[in-house]
């Protein structure tokens, strides 16, 4: 009887052992592929056709400014964080982005955006993401593609504008002349 329970637990833990090293082994053998997998119902995590389609007809090198603080404290919010920020790292990966740090210019562009065309301060009611494109596009000198009235309101150049867009009475674009 003794020898009974003792085989059992024996078997036991031999078998647990040998789950837990095919698991193992199935996540190292996994990780190896860079392959994302998008279980949600409606395919939230997922490139539509048409954007994929967008993509591979890009001839030239896209960039992205990705801004995610890379905090050392672990709270439930900044795991999260992290965690998004890999996938996103993990899908820019995937189509090749190069990802641009926010520098000292940008800084200087987006507290001088802040003060004139900040929340409170302008008519633009400028957001913090909106401060960022806002640095970003004074920075390097290009014109924002925007839709809606706060760009509008300052002093940046509009990219679709410049391309012959017409817009409404809430500057949603329409068709360009042809």
């Amino acid at each position: 009887m003794k020898n009974k329970g003792l085989q059992t637990i024996l078997y036991s833990t031999v078998g647990i052992a040998a789950v837990a090293l095919i698991l193992i082994g199935f996540n190292l053998i996994t990780a190896t592929f860079k392959q994302r997998v998008d279980l949600t119902e409606e395919k939230a995590y997922t490139l539509s056709a048409g954007t994929r389609a967008i993509l591979a007809k890009l001839d030239t090198p896209v960039k992205i400014r990705f801004y995610c603080t890379q905090s050392e404290l672990s709270t439930p919010e900044t795991v999260f964080l992290r965690d998004y920020a890999a996938r996103v790292d993990d899908l820019l990966a995937e189509f090749e982005v190069e990802i641009v740090p926010f520098d000292r210019p940008m800084v200087v562009h987006g507290r001088r955006g802040c003060a004139s065309y900040g929340k409170g301060h302008n008519p633009a009611d400028l957001n913090m993401g909106d401060l960022f494109s806002y640095a970003l596009a004074r920075s390097l000198d290009v014109p924002p593609y925007f839709e809606g009235l706060d760009f509008f309101k300052t002093d940046v150049q509009d990219a679709m504008a410049m391309l012959g867009y017409a817009f409404d009475a809430r500057h949603s674009p329409r068709l360009p002349p042809t």
